[in-house]
């Protein structure tokens, strides 16, 4: 025998009834204000304005999408949940007291706000999450590529550029896709091998204008001792990023004794 049909339930929250038209989310259904979404979102703000099936002569007929309970607009699977539609209806319609701030709520409405064009929501969203104290690289490059929010992708891809390989997990492998995973981890390789022959072989000394030949030797001598003794090591140091912008820093307030000015300065 066939399974009797189950009808729709009303939304406990955002069923208004002073609303002017009835949508439905998988099994809820939501009576809202056309005018005050349209005005938020161009794109539903169309949906409203488009002549709906029943509609003849500017006059809304009893069997027009959206009129009532028994014939409501559409919003599809699965750019459409319950719980992706509701979170964006209380980041519309209900204060930022009662937001709930996790993860969850700020990716959904994240998702539907870039969905459905809502300029505000995306920006709630991206100022919320920039003033975390933390927000991990891998969910920051994954929502910088899938959103287009071009301003977090290069910190996150330095953040992770930093990470020894064994920070990563099998999540954050997945999350990324074998290709960006992939690239991260053949750049760090690269990087790595970079820094061993930065720190093994000093560069090369410029010599000074002012520098005779004789005492040039002398000078390329200190440089390299010093660079093995006291620089190089600073470039293997797990933070080598802050590191080696501490080395360039040094060099340009601190003659090396036995190194001439002049071709301290020329190499720097």
């Amino acid at each position: 025998p066939l399974k009797p049909r189950v009808r729709p339930e009303r939304s406990k929250q955002f069923y208004y009834d002073d609303g002017a038209a009835v949508i439905i989310v998988s099994r809820v259904l939501y009576r809202l204000h056309p005018s005050i979404l349209g005005k938020r979102s161009p794109i539903l703000g169309t949906m409203f304005t488009l002549p709906q099936k029943g509609e003849r002569s500017g006059t809304l007929l009893a069997s027009a999408e959206g009129f009532d309970d028994d014939h409501p607009i559409l919003l599809p699977y699965p750019h459409f949940t319950i719980q992706k539609f509701d979170h964006l209806l209380t980041y519309l319609f209900v204060g930022p007291s009662s937001y709930p701030m996790d993860d969850q709520f700020l990716l959904n409405v994240l998702d539907l706000s870039h969905f459905l064009d809502i300029a505000d929501g995306v920006e709630f969203v991206i100022q919320t999450f920039d003033a975390r104290t933390e927000f991990n690289a891998v969910l920051k490059f994954r929502l910088a590529h899938k959103y287009r929010i071009m301003k977090w992708l290069e910190p996150a891809l330095r953040e992770m550029l930093k990470w020894s390989g064994a920070v990563f997990t099998q999540q954050d492998a997945i999350d990324l896709g074998f290709h960006v995973f992939y690239e991260i981890i053949s750049t760090k390789s690269k990087v790595e091998e970079l820094r061993k022959g930065m720190a093994y072989n000093a560069p090369e000394l410029v010599r000074g204008i002012l520098c005779p030949v004789r005492r040039y030797e002398k000078c390329k001598a200190v440089w390299e001792d010093v660079w093995w003794s006291e620089l190089g090591r600073h470039i293997l140091h797990p933070g080598w990023s802050t590191a080696g912008q501490l080395v360039k820093e040094q060099l340009n307030e601190t003659m090396i004794p036995g190194v001439c000015p002049g071709c301290q300065l020329a190499t720097v």
